[in-house]
């Protein structure tokens, strides 16, 4: 049986969200199937204009060092985490009750979301998977 990770992401901060999906995605890599569900402040960061927007919850001292490694190549943007992890097989699912909350529509938030989908369904499918939550 192949193991199965399930990470929630539920924070919009650039390095979190960043952590999570390089661990999924590395996870995935190494054959483990992997499932990221993002909630509350997790979808602000999924929106078409804030994916990669190191200005949106970030202090300016620790901007200038992550604008620096994206540009350098030293960190990969979060977008390409997204694709990659999904290219690997990994999925990719929102909370329909966060974009709810946050005003959002699955037409605001970029294209590499498998779907939205409720916590209860997500969790249902991933019963026998280890969580981890950023």
């Amino acid at each position: 049986m192949t193991e199965r990770v399930l990470v929630i992401v539920n924070n919009s901060d650039y390095l979190r969200v960043h952590t999570a999906l390089r661990t999924a995605a590395t996870l995935q890599s190494m054959g483990v199937s992997v499932t990221v569900f993002f909630t509350h402040y997790g979808v602000l960061r999924l929106t078409r204009n804030r994916v990669d927007d190191t200005s949106f919850g970030l202090g300016s001292e620790v901007r200038e060092g992550l604008e620096q490694a994206l540009v350098e190549g030293e960190m990969e943007r979060i977008i390409d985490l997204l694709r990659m992890l999904r290219i690997m097989g990994g999925k990719v699912y929102v909370c329909p009750t966060a974009l709810r909350v946050h005003g959002l529509k699955r037409s605001d938030l970029v294209d590499e979301i498998d779907e939205v989908k409720s916590l209860s369904s997500v969790l249902e499918e991933n019963i026998d998977s280890r969580i981890i939550v950023f």
